[in-house]
């Protein structure tokens, strides 16, 4: 669970660690180009979001907007932390699904199939035609979102449990990682 109060909003979520889809073992070259070793840890990364987020008004998107900067303020945090103890943890942008780091060639990594195929989370179409993943607890009032690392499981998730839990690094106040096998 991560627990943060930004911009007078609380902010939580959970972050599960697990290997990367088969489409991801036997695509990583294209989706990640600038790679040089194949993924071999996937942080799917959930945050709980205020609103449902399978509807489409200002509201909403203010708080998809959010989100997203919750997870690039992780990410900015995360990188040079990671660079620093030689550890590739690459960000995927939850609007384009985008390696951030990546070259303009890369291919587009899927957060709603990751989130179902991992994790069983279920999916739908919205009528707007969006695919929209429903977590177990907070149904459609969640943003998905992705880091990918060719490291193992235990460096990744130690690197960020330590990185985003500690007191000393707020906003965040509590993090707990679910290692799925």
């Amino acid at each position: 669970m991560i627990e943060s109060k930004e911009s007078n909003h609380w902010l939580m979520g959970e972050i599960y660690g697990t290997a990367p889809s088969l489409f991801i073992q036997q695509n990583w070259p294209k989706l990640l180009p600038h790679w040089s070793k194949p993924p071999q840890t996937l942080l799917l990364v959930c945050f709980r979001a205020q609103e449902n987020l399978s509807f489409v008004n200002e509201t909403v998107q203010r708080e998809k907007d959010r989100l997203w900067q919750a997870f690039h303020h992780c990410a900015q945090r995360l990188h040079p932390i990671a660079q620093s103890q030689g550890i590739l943890l690459e960000a995927i942008c939850p609007k384009t699904g985008l390696a951030v780091q990546a070259p303009p060639q890369s291919g587009i990594f899927d957060l709603v199939y990751l989130f179902h195929d991992r994790l069983g989370f279920p999916w739908q179409r919205t009528t707007q035609g969006c695919k929209v993943v429903t977590h177990p607890r907070w149904q459609q009032a969640f943003y998905p979102a992705l880091w990918i690392s060719p490291q193992d499981s235990d460096r990744v998730t130690a690197l960020v449990y330590d990185s985003l839990s500690s007191p000393m690094r707020e906003p965040w106040s509590k993090l707990t990682i679910t290692t799925l096998n």
